[in-house]
């Protein structure tokens, strides 16, 4: 898409006046453009900013959906690895409010959005046309307290006693890595800067490993979303006690009260006991959020809510009743309740899900090499493979080992409502 820099640095300051705003709504509107089109675009505005505008407009949408904010300029590989605008905010509330946060590798500024709403930012990113589409998200946005800085991560140009929220770049090269040590900047210029700052933050990817100072020093989150792991976060000095592991679920529902709700859990890693070992499930089975599970608190929460592991911390977890504990939200793990448990059976199970009138079936596997889509065509005819019909049941259908190698049980189930907030 790009010709220079020069040229795309110039196609990026038209699309952030007045005039290439408004071509960008223009051409929005007329998605997708046939190729006449095209080519009329780039005979009157060249190629460069041709192609920056049609790019622009057609990310326009998602930018919004993820960041909240209209009028953004992104590209796609910066909207994908920007923050969402709920983790963002919910991230931001753990700075203090009004401190001075220097956003390191701020790309496109998901983060920077969120934190210049709490107090002053200075976001800084090496490069150019990342810094010009940074400033202009920032301006769009409102934001009267933020300056960006186009510059290499200097240890010594952070302000003493400031906070840092850091995003080092995973792809420094052709392939991603999730060794902080290979990224950029790596681990050892992360940590000359956590030496000058007061506290922050460091963005990661939900499997990486950190420096052995960093799980000492730090407390480590992992946050989800929509039933995915979406990051983990190092936590320096942000009232949470150093060593201590916590699994966040941020939401996005639909009305008011559901959207950015977060719900999170902490305990000590190292002191979590072991989760006690059930034969076979009973009458209610739990899957736990993958943040939970990310942060290797599976035990610690399990001992937490009375409940007892099928197959290891890896498994499903189940009880003979449904919790009823405070200490841990129910958007943090899924129940179902058990209408039928036993041996793995195809031919069996075809027979029950007919007899219980399946609607919609979800298939949910642990520990089993089993793809739940193919299974789902052997179990369901195939008028019934197309989800929810009227009158029928939406039933979950639960496969797992009781051991590493032991014997393979299913269990049908409903699934319990769903807490509003996930």
């Amino acid at each position: 898409m790009m010709n220079d820099q020069h040229s795309d640095l110039q196609a990026v300051t038209w699309l952030s006046s007045a005039a290439g705003r408004r071509e960008a709504e223009r051409v929005r509107g007329e998605l997708p453009l046939s190729p006449a089109q095209l080519q009329r675009l780039r005979n009157r505005l060249g190629r460069t900013a041709s192609e920056w505008l049609v790019a622009t407009a057609a990310l326009r949408k998602a930018a919004h959906e993820k960041l909240g904010i209209d009028g953004l300029l992104v590209t796609d590989r910066g909207l994908q690895q920007s923050t969402d605008r709920h983790i963002a905010d919910y991230k931001a509330s753990r700075f203090p409010a009004g401190a001075a946060v220097w956003d390191l590798c701020c790309g496109i500024g998901g983060d920077a959005l969120a934190l210049a709403r709490r107090g002053p930012l200075i976001a800084v990113d090496r490069d150019p046309l990342i810094c010009r589409l940074a400033a202009h998200n920032l301006t769009v946005s409102g934001s009267t307290s933020a300056a960006v800085v186009c510059q290499a991560v200097d240890p010594q140009g952070i302000s003493a006693g400031s906070w840092i929220h850091v995003d080092p770049d995973r792809r420094p090269g052709e392939r991603r890595v999730a060794d902080p040590h290979r990224s950029e900047p790596p681990a050892s210029t992360i940590e000359a800067v956590l030496d000058r700052a007061a506290g922050g933050a460091i963005k990661l990817a939900p499997a990486a490993d950190v420096p052995e100072r960093w799980s000492r020093e730090g407390a480590r989150e992992w946050i989800s979303q929509g039933g995915s792991c979406r990051q983990q976060v190092v936590w320096f000095a942000a009232e949470l006690p150093a060593g201590t592991r916590v699994a966040t679920v941020v939401g996005r529902g639909s009305s008011v009260e559901d959207i950015g709700a977060a719900h999170t859990f902490t305990a000590s890693h190292r002191s979590a006991p072991a989760v006690a070992a059930a034969e076979g499930p009973r009458n209610w089975l739990f899957d736990f959020d993958p943040a939970v599970r990310a942060a290797g608190l599976t035990e610690a929460m399990a001992e937490q809510l009375g409940l007892a592991a099928l197959g290891g911390p890896a498994g499903f977890l189940t009880a003979e009743d449904r919790p009823n504990s405070d200490a841990v939200s129910p958007a943090l793990y899924q129940s179902f309740q058990v209408l039928w448990e036993g041996p793995m059976d195809e031919k069996k199970l075809r027979r029950l899900l007919a007899d219980f009138g399946v609607g919609s079936l979800e298939i949910k596997v642990r520990g089993v090499e089993l793809a739940p889509e193919t299974l789902r065509k052997r179990l369901l005819p195939k008028a019934r493979r197309g989800g929810e019909r009227s009158g029928e049941r939406n039933l979950t259908l639960l496969i797992g080992r009781v051991e590493n190698r032991g014997r393979v049980y299913a269990a049908v189930a409903e699934r319990c409502t769903r807490v509003k907030h996930v």
